[in-house]
């Protein structure tokens, strides 16, 4: 026990209790996102961190998703597809995050989607389950 009497001692015991209890690092959700219990083929999963950053996560062809560097706190969680858009050729290519399937809007709106998390530093697993029909176009 002579080595905690020393002046490198003394520290020894703290640094080593931090790297035991973690230093509250950004956390990461990972999960699966479905329709109506079947997988999401597409899309993105964009988080609103406790300091207001998005941090965005493709959807996998199996519905599958992972979101890094977010803050831990209180935290919402939208989901959104996209359509392939024309380009100025009036070709259009695949859409961008995978195929896609319309889903509800409001999963796209921050203030209605309705998923929100307490995120913790390191690996959460968080899965989406939206249900519904898509929002119909509005009539002109």
């Amino acid at each position: 026990m002579k080595c905690f009497r020393s002046r490198t001692g003394r520290w020894v015991v703290p640094v080593a209790a931090l790297f035991l209890v973690g230093c509250g690092g950004p956390g990461t959700l990972t999960g699966k996102v479905t329709l109506d219990g079947k997988p999401l083929p597409g899309g993105i999963v964009t988080v609103v961190d406790a300091d207001g950053n998005n941090r965005p996560g493709q959807i996998d062809k199996d519905g599958n998703y992972v979101v890094g560097n977010i803050s831990p706190g209180k935290a919402v969680v939208i989901v959104a597809t996209v359509e392939a858009t024309p380009s100025i050729t009036g070709d259009s290519g695949p859409p961008p995050y995978g195929p896609f399937v319309k889903i509800p809007g409001k999963y796209a709106d921050k203030d209605k989607s309705g998923f929100t998390v307490d995120v913790k530093s390191g690996k959460q697993d968080f899965p989406l389950a939206l249900k519904g029909e898509p929002d119909e176009a509005p009539k002109q």
